[in-house]
């Protein structure tokens, strides 16, 4: 019985092992193809408001929340990663993630968790800092943390560590540390046999070929990639393939390939609404048509890149645009406008530290100035671009760098400076091609190693292949299998019906959430909750001040009966759904468009005990801004309605008073914050809020702001 026992616990453990490695793997492949659906997922699991401060308190919430402490690890990297997609639009995602990993430091345990936490800071390190050393690093401490782990979910995790250095070391330019990951990537692809991940990693490596001018190896690799994809079809990895071909058969001069890739990478992108896709689509088109000569259609093309981007304040993207913009000019002769465009771009790789492109753009500035005989700007520019070629590391850039500054010196007479130069560009030449004879020699060392573990991984299958068939000749191992799976069978039965009373639980207590306690009507949640679902066109805010302290006059039942009295009374005459707030003041929100004045008519047979009822009404008709694309939360639009009322309730006391508030076109989006009292009364007092009221306007006294000593927001910058 203790062996059937043992051997139950170890295969249950095993097979939750495996789910949770399955919904990594699910998660990891959402991420990069759904990542909005993704977060709004994990967002909704993990509490807004989440502070932990030792690995006890997370254990704790795992439990509130039905989780793991392993599994609400995992979420809150998943979601630190995904507050720094690209993909993602939100005002405070860097604060979000920033957060995320501040408290992960406190809680994290274990090699694989500290390994994953290493990989975020890295990745922040990047994504807001440009600081890609900091992010190499990060990433390759984490490696050496789970270089032994083998199993599904450490795995996963060295895919997405490879996967960043590939791209760092390649856009920094370290070429041989970018192949070496790429190459890991593309292994662990395949051990992890997933063909959208190994679609991934081809896609990769093709493009680490391409930038490397090895276009007929790219070319294998896209291919292979775009025959996998093709198989599970995946919308996103399709159209970020049909990206890449088109990149590809243009540095191949297949320009009507190149084009008809494109074409069909700008409908996915469009069908995704991905518009940073679009823009730098458009920037292909406009490269497709500057290798060709065409410099005006390319022209062309640039400025359609370049005002997608300014309306996604991408400003990298503006600045490479810029760039691009200034060589095309170059290129067709009008010096003054080329270099107006390179020192647009300048200033913004420079506010950027994106040194990787910045000294591409001196050479450039250098190149243009030289066209024009100004050798002054041309040694400045060339000076510059010989820093920064020293600093990346770039020997080939630096050759180019000293050429300007040798040209400018000699057109200045300047023979005895000239000499040291050139000295140095013919050492750097021989570097040079030292380099390329060793780089040649190891790739061919590369090809033969990868013969030899394709060769490897033959055997290995075969081997496979027959303890397989060994296996499957073994009765009692097959007899013993469906045993268990019985056994564990009944218990997934178990589980599956304790889960579905804990969800039924779960629902009462929800349903529960949304009353308000004291007199359990509909209250505050259910109101937000209710603008949540985004199906109202107007909201209000309806004070009857005589009852404000009705409970404690009369008592917690009759305020109990009168509530509910005139919940449903407001109900039916207002046509709105109702909430309780506390005595006297309820919420009420439409699902047609209305105005203060209509509410007021509604309301005029509103009486208790046959006395008509004195109320006050702050109103706001939905949506609030003019830019229907950002969206208020419900707790900024009630906060708002309660000053609305403060307003109205300023009025004088013996007629009906309602108080409207509305944004104009031009309102800004940064007036809805804390402290909100005071934000909108400087608005109104500017003129981005309208007030609009049946008393008179000069009457409304708003009500003093309350100040802290400290802000409890803080601005994301």
């Amino acid at each position: 019985m203790r062996f059937w026992t043992t051997a139950l616990v170890l295969f249950l453990s095993c097979w939750i092992s495996n789910v949770f490695a399955d919904d990594s793997h699910e998660a990891e492949v959402a991420f990069r193809e759904s990542p909005h659906a993704l977060y709004e997922k994990i967002a909704a699991e993990i509490p807004t408001n989440l502070q932990l401060n030792s690995r006890e308190e997370l254990t704790a919430q795992a439990k509130a929340l039905q989780l793991s402490p392993e599994q609400m690890i995992f979420n809150m990297v998943l979601l630190a990663r995904l507050n720094l997609n690209i993909q993602i639009h939100k005002s405070s995602k860097q604060s979000d993630a920033k957060h995320l990993i501040d408290m992960l430091q406190k809680v994290v345990q274990g090699d694989d968790e500290n390994a994953a936490l290493l990989n975020l800071e890295g990745r922040f390190q990047g994504v807001v800092n440009q600081d890609y050393n900091a992010t190499i690093q990060s990433n390759n401490d984490a490696l050496s943390l789970i270089a032994d782990d083998n199993d599904q979910r450490a795995m996963l995790l060295k895919y997405v560590i490879y996967e960043d250095l590939g791209i760092v070391n390649l856009m920094t330019k370290k070429s041989q540390a970018a192949l070496n990951n790429l190459t890991q990537l593309k292994d662990i692809a395949y051990r992890l046999r997933d063909d959208y991940l190994i679609a991934e990693a081809e896609t990769k490596l093709g493009k680490y070929f391409r930038d490397q001018g090895q276009l007929n190896r790219a070319l294998e690799h896209y291919t292979e990639a775009y025959r996998i994809a093709a198989k599970i079809n995946k919308p996103y990895q399709k159209a970020i393939l049909q990206f890449n071909l088109a990149k590809l058969y243009r540095d191949l001069q297949q320009w009507d390939d190149a084009l008809n890739y494109i074409y069909q990478a700008i409908d996915s992108f469009k069908a995704l609404k991905l518009d940073i896709y679009l823009s730098n689509s458009m920037t292909v088109i406009a490269t497709i048509y500057a290798n060709q000569g065409k410099w005006n259609k390319a022209i062309d093309y640039y400025l359609n890149a370049q005002q997608i981007d300014a309306r996604l304040q991408n400003f990298t993207a503006q600045g490479l645009n810029f760039h691009n913009l200034g060589e095309a000019y170059f290129k067709l002769g009008n010096t003054q406008n080329a270099l107006d465009y390179l020192y647009q771009a300048n200033k913004i790789f420079r506010d950027r530290k994106s040194d990787h492109y910045l000294i591409y753009n001196e050479l450039l500035i250098a190149q243009v100035a030289s066209a024009s005989n100004t050798w002054d700007l041309v040694l400045e520019h060339a000076r510059n671009a010989e820093v920064l070629a020293q600093k990346l590391k770039l020997n080939s850039e630096l050759a180019e760098a000293l050429e300007y500054q040798v040209n400018a010196l000699k057109a200045k007479g300047e023979e005895q400076a000239v000499i040291g130069l050139q000295d140095k560009i013919i050492s750097l030449k021989q570097t040079l091609l030292e380099q390329q004879k060793s780089r040649q020699e190891n790739n061919n060392v590369s090809e033969l190693n990868e013969q030899q573990l394709l060769l490897k991984l033959t055997e290995m299958q075969q081997q496979m292949r027959q303890q397989r068939e060994m296996l499957n000749t073994r009765d009692y191992f097959i007899i013993t299998v469906l045993i268990l799976l019985i056994i564990s069978g009944s218990y997934c039965l178990y589980l599956l019906r304790r889960r579905y009373h804990s969800q039924r639980q779960l629902q009462e207590l929800l349903a529960l959430s949304v009353l308000e306690p004291v007199t359990a009507l509909p209250g505050y949640r259910g109101f937000c909750q209710q603008l949540q679902q985004g199906n109202c066109h107007a909201i209000a805010l309806l004070g009857i001040a005589s009852d404000f302290d009705h409970d404690l006059r009369y008592g917690h039942h009759q305020t109990c009966n009168k509530q509910h009295s005139l919940l449903h009374k407001l109900r039916h005459l207002a046509q709105a759904n109702v909430y309780s707030i506390r005595p006297g003041l309820f919420a009420l929100t439409f699902a047609e468009a209305t105005s203060a004045k209509e509410i007021m008519q509604r309301l005029q047979e509103l009486s208790w005990n046959g006395q008509p009822l004195n109320y006050n009404l702050g109103f706001l008709g939905l949506p609030l801004l003019p830019d229907t694309d950002i969206q208020l939360p419900p707790v900024i639009l009630f906060e708002t309605l309660q000053l609305a009322l403060a307003g109205s309730l300023s009025l004088p006391r013996h007629q009906n008073h309602y108080v409207s508030l509305s944004a104009l076109d031009f309102t800004p989006s940064g007036i809805f914050s804390n402290p909100l009292y005071l934000q909108l009364q400087k608005s109104i007092e500017r003129g981005f809020i309208r007030v609009e009221t049946n008393g008179n306007k000069s009457d409304i006294q708003w009500p003093e702001p309350l100040m802290s000593a400290t802000s409890d927001y803080r601005d994301v910058i």
